[in-house]
């Protein structure tokens, strides 16, 4: 497991939590979606842009 920085906004404020990658897939109607895990251990589909990754990262994991 990759640690990520994932940014989401609450109440016009940006958050930014630790998670952990777990895995890529399609959702249709969505597109691409990452499967990440939280401090409280629950598993979260998010959008692969939320989290920090550099592009060769990206590439390597979304486009592969």
């Amino acid at each position: 497991m990759k640690k990520m920085i994932l940014t989401t906004y609450e109440n016009q404020t940006s958050v930014k939590k630790d998670v952990y990658f777990l895995s890529v897939f399609y959702k249709p109607g969505e597109g691409v979606r990452a499967l990440v895990i939280n401090d409280n251990n629950q598993v979260q589909d998010v959008n692969p842009y939320a989290l920090s990754l550099s592009i060769t990262e990206y590439n390597k994991i979304f486009t592969e």
